[in-house]
């Protein structure tokens, strides 16, 4: 008995035993195929943000890598990924952000310091470049990319000798770049035909990259070769149409023409941010082609107005200074009251150099009433510069939108602002330029423009002016409500609601200005006329018993249709 209650013990203890390994087997086997889903969109993410980089979806590829990070934070290739599609993208303080995330991880990966110095050198902090740069080269010696990239760092610090040496070293280890770097290199110490035979080793072993014959072009004019020098720039161009190779706008020999080196912080198109606040509006009315507007004007520009240009050692305030640059289009007249624009040469860190006017003057409107009483008027400010747009451009300000007072005791009442917009514009000038060896045409002109939408109180003046014609209907339509018997209160009821109607309509004309469009009044006033006389003839055919006019000898029906149809035009005229 004792050895049966024994072996059931046992039994039980086996079972239960038995019971916790296969629950612990399926709490890891599921943690296993989690894991391995979880590694699968890991790959597939990066995969994917690496096609995206490729593609030069930056954008998506940064979400890419986001969503890999979220998977696995500690993933090498996520951070590093994410850092050259920012890197790729411009964000040069993001990438070095990944970067520095990525070395955390591989300590010792030489790639990863010479990426963040390249990135660091793109931001002019060559100092940390360099170091970077010194760190590659000591995991890995070898590493020739990173040895050029020091030499670039150096020539950017103006370490002339010392970036000399590792261009040599990263072209005899074939680094085609290094020639073209080594070129500009000897063009800075005035070693032109060295500098030559660097740009053509460069094209030699690639030709099809527009910036080698770009940079050839430049220093064959330095040394008088100016048949070849156009040569040169012509493949450029060729070869890169849109000119981000090639920006001739830059290199002094073409309009404006300023020698902008790389170092420099000016870059064409300047942009400038413009802040506007309407103060108030006067003498807007339709039977005026001008009206009155006083406003205030902010101009925010990232760069000073005497701006050093270092490698000639000028200041070209005709370029930067927009007092010299920019103008308001207004009409001038003896009420003009004009405070030109002044300068703050202190920088704000977030909104730029300020520049700050204000205006009270005349401008012309032309009115567009094809939906009066409903219109709404594009009032226009428009900022031009004298500059060619391939170096100016406007901007609105997304930190200072444009604002209005509202409380003006100009605008007359009826009248609203609405809103004020912003848009580019462009206007042909008569001075030629030449823009670049191949590409010679007229200025054109960048216009910053500001529309004020002004809307009226639509429905009080729609009362006022189409009440007359809405009784003059009215009357002829209650008319159906008069026995037919009564033919002669008919006519003469009928007859009133023909003159109400052209009545009105002559008083709604003489309120508006002349104008050569058919409006919403002329369409509603037009309705009214043909609507009444629509009742009168409904009225004569009902009196003539020879003529069977459908339902329409029905009253009610009459009554029912004219009004429907009154109604539902009017709305469709309002509505369109």
């Amino acid at each position: 008995m004792k050895s049966i209650l024994w072996n059931n013990v046992i039994l039980k203890c086996l079972k239960a035993i038995s019971m916790k390994k296969i629950f612990l087997f399926l709490i890891c086997y599921s943690l296993s195929l989690n894991a391995q889903k979880r590694n699968s969109e890991l790959v597939k993410l990066i995969e994917s943000g690496q096609t995206k980089i490729d593609l030069e979806d930056f954008d998506g590829a940064i979400e890419n890598f986001n969503k890999a990070i979220k998977l696995d934070s500690e993933s090498l290739k996520a951070n590093y990924y994410r850092g050259l599609a920012k890197y790729r993208k411009g964000d040069d303080k993001g990438a070095i952000i990944d970067f520095t995330n990525s070395i955390k991880i591989s300590p010792n990966n030489t790639t990863l310091y010479n990426q963040r110095g390249v990135a660091k050198a793109n931001i002019k902090d060559y100092l940390g470049a360099i170091d970077d740069q010194n760190k590659a080269i000591e995991l890995d010696p070898v590493n020739i990319y990173a040895i050029y990239s020091r030499g670039r760092s150096m020539h950017s610090l103006g370490a002339l000798k010392e970036a000399m040496l590792d261009y040599n070293i990263a072209i005899a280890n074939n680094e085609i770049e290094a020639y073209n770097s080594r070129g500009l290199l000897k063009r800075d110490l005035e070693d032109y035909n060295g500098a030559i035979d660097d740009f053509y080793n460069a094209i030699n072993f690639d030709s099809l990259d527009p910036l080698y014959h770009h940079n050839l072009g430049n220093v064959l004019l330095k040394t008088g070769e100016f048949e070849e020098a156009k040569n040169q720039f012509s493949i450029a161009e060729r070869l890169d149409p849109s000119g981000k190779s090639s920006q001739y706008n830059s290199e002094g020999y073409y309009y404006p023409s300023v020698n902008l080196e790389k170092t420099e912080d000016l870059k064409f198109p300047m942009e400038a941010d413009i802040e506007i606040f309407v103060e108030d509006i006067f003498n807007f009315d339709t039977k005026n082609e001008e009206f009155f507007l006083r406003f205030k004007y902010a101009i925010y520009s990232p760069y000073p107005a005497d701006y050093f240009i270092k490698n000639s050692d000028t200041i070209r305030r005709d370029i930067t200074d927009l007092r010299e640059t920019v103008r308001v289009d207004y009409v001038n007249s003896d009420q003009t009251r004009v405070n030109e624009l002044t300068y703050n040469p202190n920088k704000d860190e977030i909104t730029g150099h300020v520049y700050e006017g204000s205006l009270e003057s005349t401008f012309y409107h032309n009115w567009d009433l094809r939906d009066y009483p409903f219109d709404k008027q594009k009032v226009e400010i428009r900022f031009k510069s004298t500059l060619d747009s391939t170096v100016f451009k406007f901007n609105d300000s997304k930190r200072f939108p444009a604002a209005f007072n509202k409380e003006m005791k100009g605008l007359k009442d009826g009248f609203e602002i609405e809103e004020i917009t912003f848009k580019n514009e462009y206007t042909n000038g008569w001075d030629e330029l030449k823009l670049s060896p191949t590409l010679t045409r007229n200025i054109i002109y960048p216009i910053g423009t500001f529309n004020i939408i002004i809307s009226r109180s639509g429905s009080w003046l729609f009362f006022k002016l189409f009440i007359g014609s809405f009784l003059a209907f009215l009357i002829s339509w209650v008319v159906f409500t008069v026995p037919k018997t009564d033919f002669g209160s008919r006519i003469d009821l009928s007859v009133g609601a023909i003159f109400g109607a052209i009545g009105n309509k002559y008083f709604v004309e003489s309120t508006t200005p002349a104008i050569q469009v058919l409006t919403k009044a002329d369409l509603i006033n037009n309705l009214v006329i043909v609507m009444v006389l629509f009742n009168v003839v409904l009225i004569i055919m009902q009196n003539n018993n020879k003529i069977n006019f459908w339902k329409f000898e029905d009253s009610k029906f009459a009554l029912t249709f004219s009004g429907l149809t009154m109604l539902i035009s009017t709305l469709i005229i309002i509505l369109i």
